[in-house]
């Protein structure tokens, strides 16, 4: 069936439904990098961590 490299990036992109990242009202910034906003943050860190994906978090500052 799919390997969990493929599931994980549906659930992060979506494939019938929505995904994680647009959920939590982020964007993909390229290969590997999401931006996420704070308030939703810790919640996307508990799905990273539920798949034993290792990760590394900065914060950024992005003026609107």
């Amino acid at each position: 069936m799919y390997t969990e490299k493929v599931k994980f990036n549906y659930l992060l992109s979506g494939r019938n439904t929505i995904g994680i990242i647009k959920q939590l009202d982020g964007s993909s910034l390229g290969s590997a990098v999401i931006q996420i906003p704070i308030k939703n943050s810790l919640e996307f860190e508990e799905i990273l961590q539920m798949h034993k994906i290792n990760y590394t978090k900065k914060n950024v500052l992005i003026q609107r």
